[in-house]
Formats: C-alpha cells, structure tokens, sequence
C-alpha cells in the first residue's frame, strides 16, 4: 500500500457529491425500537397506500422517510420507503430494480415498487429489526472486543457483496451505516442508493440524469461514496469495478480491528484527498499496533492495496480469504483443545502408573517383611529343634550309660 501523492485530485475531480441516498444524506436508515408493539394509528402526515396499512415512522432524512406496514393481504410486516417532493425519483427506481435482482439472505428484499397518489413512487421491502454495525461497533469498549463476533459479520456481509458482484451490480457506498444486524443475528447489506450495474448503459444514463436533477449540472469526474471508505480511484472521480467495493470492504474491517476507517481527516475534503493520494500512513501505524492476529492484518491489507489490480478481485474472494482464517482459528483452537486433553491424559496416566508402582512396592516390601519374619521364625524353630535333639541324645547317653554301669556292677 505504497503512497501515491503524484496525483493531484484537484485536478481529476469537478463535482464531488458525498453519498447521495434516496433517503438521506448518510445513505442508509437505522429503525428505532421497532421491537415495541406497532401504534394502531398511522402518523398524521403518513401516505395512503392501497393494501399497506401504515403503523410507525421508523427513519427520516432529507429525502425520504421509510414507514413500518402491515401488507394486509399476506399480514405481514414491511418497510415502506417513500421520497420527499423534489427528491430524485430515478434514482430511487434504479436503487428498487438493482436491489429487486439481488436474490440473497444477506441483501433484503424488494416486495413491491409502486406510484403514491401524488405520482412518487413508493418501495415495499422487508423490515430489518436490529441496529447498525455502525451503532454495534460504537458501543463495544474497544477495538480488541469481540473480534471474532465482528469478522464473523464481515465474512457475511462479504458474501452478500460477493453475490451482487457475480450479478454484475456493484454497491460504490459499503461502510458500517449501511449494514444492519438483526435482532437473531441475520446480516443485512442495505441501502444500494449508489448501486451499479456494470453493463447496463442504461444505468448510466440514469446516474447522469440523476446528478443533473440534483446539482443543476452534469460533470465528468464525479465522486460518489463515503469519504474514508472509497477507493483512490473512486476519490479520484474514475471508472470504478467491484475491487472499488472490496476496497470498502477493507476499510470496514480496518474499522473493526482500529475502530477507524481506511482514511480519516478533519474534514470530508481532505479525508477524500488523502483517499486520491492513498495517504496509508496513519492506517498502516493503526494495523501495526491493533493486536488483531497477523493473517487478519494481512487480509485487510490486500483489500486495501493502493492498485486496484493488487486487491482481491470481488466479494467472493474476500470471503474466501475470511473464511479460511477463521478455518484456521477453529483448527487452532481444536488443536488446542485436543493437545491439552491429550497432557492431561497422559498427567492420569502418569498418576495411575505412579499409583500402581506405589502399591506394587509396598506389596513387594509387606511380602519382603513376611517372608523375612517366616525366614527369622522357620530358624528360631529349626535351632530349638535343634537344641532339643541334642538335650534327647544327651539324655538318652547317659541312660546307656547308667544301664551299662548297673550291668556291670551285677556282674
């Protein structure tokens, strides 16, 4: 991730539009406690929508607001996202059809793109209930918490991308704000406001009209993304692919593991040049000493090369990259598991055998002492027998002795 400080953005870049959304200028929306029970009457200023029954304002911005319902023919929950009057209906068309095409767990779905009574149109989708990864990450007590909890959600999220990449569709506005996290763990990659289709000219013609609609002017050299989170091609007003997003992807886990994304600055301005001019200086020092294992740091790095042509080429393979990590945590840690299990049967072995040796001693040495004690008695006894067999032939010499001088005196 060498620095590149030869290109001058200011020379490349006309018209810098910072994350344009259909809803508002953050390009995403966080639902508030949606969790509580859904009030029975729809707020005052809430659209008439035929088969929708409105319960809750859930988000607001500058463009749009988006509205819990009740689908009442299926009784189901949905979100329905509208436009504020002078907000740009083209762009919201093109975010409902891209998003319609992308058919995955990780990228919610569209149910219906439909026209208000006033001719705006109106999206119905499916109601995510959690929170932001933006929030979840905000309220950890550090970076070093829950590591693998939040690589984990970057693999999906990373899968999500990877299926819109293999559709073609590329996202250009990844960062935290515009993933949600629900309430049993589902991986939600929200908001494709930004979205593009790779091959469809017809996507760029909308974009151009788009930003004609919403600056009064159309210019070559248009940014469009999140300044901290963009590639240096994509500060730098170029034609971007799907590494753009892998580049994205990078800088959330930079998030994850520093707590900061690829490019910081005290402004939006100067946080995009030093994403033009690839400024890696303060990441690298923050990856350095961020304490996240090596291939983790590695990871990050390679999604966030300078050159396009050095990074992972989609989504797919970033997840790839993740999940042999995390393959590689596992076995670790089984490896682990097993060797410490492995110790400590061999510590009871060990014990056992040291146990057996104790008792088979001590046996041995009751025997020892047995046998001694037999050995010492068996001699006591054989000396007295002894002692009685020489007192039985002494006694029985002098009987014959005395038999002898009795005969002889007789005689």
């Amino acid at each position: 991730m060498a620095e590149n400080s030869s290109r001058d953005p200011a020379k490349t870049i006309d018209l810098v539009v910072e994350s344009p959304s259909t809803l508002d200028e953050t390009g995403a929306f966080q639902p508030t406690p949606a969790s509580q029970p859904s009030p029975a009457v729809p707020p005052a200023d809430a659209p008439t929508i035929p088969g929708y029954h409105i319960t809750t304002l859930i988000a607001k911005g500058g463009m749009g607001r988006v509205y819990s319902a009740i689908h009442q023919s299926l009784s189901r929950e949905v979100a329905i996202k509208t436009l504020l009057p002078g907000s740009n209906a083209k762009r919201f068309i093109v975010e409902s059809k891209i998003t319609a095409r992308l058919p995955h767990p990780g990228i919610p779905p569209v149910h219906e793109l439909g026209t208000l009574d006033d001719g705006s149109p109106f999206l119905a989708m499916k109601l995510v209930v959690g929170q932001t990864l933006a929030a979840m990450l905000k309220t950890r007590l550090s970076p070093r918490a829950e590591v693998s909890r939040f690589v984990q959600i970057f693999e999906q999220i990373a899968q999500a991308v990877g299926f819109a990449h293999s559709r073609g569709i590329i996202h250009r506005d990844l960062k935290p704000l515009n993933v949600m996290v629900g309430e049993f763990g589902e991986v939600q990659v929200m908001d494709w406001g930004l979205a593009k289709e790779l091959n469809s000219h017809a996507d760029e013609v909308a974009e151009t009209r788009a930003l004609a609609d919403d600056t009064g002017s159309t210019k070559v050299g248009t940014i469009m993304g999140t300044p901290g989170y963009m590639a240096p091609e994509q500060a730098r007003g170029e034609a971007v692919d799907a590494r753009a997003d892998v580049f994205a992807l990078g800088s959330i886990l930079a998030v994850i593991l520093t707590g900061k994304p690829a490019f910081v600055g005290t402004t939006a301005r100067e946080t995009i040049d030093r994403s033009a001019q690839a400024e890696f200086g303060d990441l690298l020092s923050r990856l350095k000493t961020c304490g996240a294992e090596a291939e983790l740091v590695a990871i990050t790095k390679q999604c966030l090369a300078a050159n396009a042509e050095d990074r992972p080429t989609d989504g797919w393979q970033v997840a790839a990259l993740v999940a042999a990590y995390r393959h590689g945590v596992e076995e670790r840690l089984k490896q682990a598991v097993l060797a410490r299990a492995t110790s400590e049967t061999r510590a009871i072995e060990q014990a056992k055998r040291r146990r057996a040796l104790q008792w088979a001693g001590g046996i041995i040495a009751a025997v020892l002492v047995v046998g001694i004690i037999g050995t010492s008695i068996g001699l006591v006894n054989a000396r007295a027998a002894r002692d009685d067999e020489v007192v039985a032939r002494k006694a029985e010499s002098e009987a014959l002795v005395r038999e002898k001088d009795r005969a002889d005196g007789e005689t």
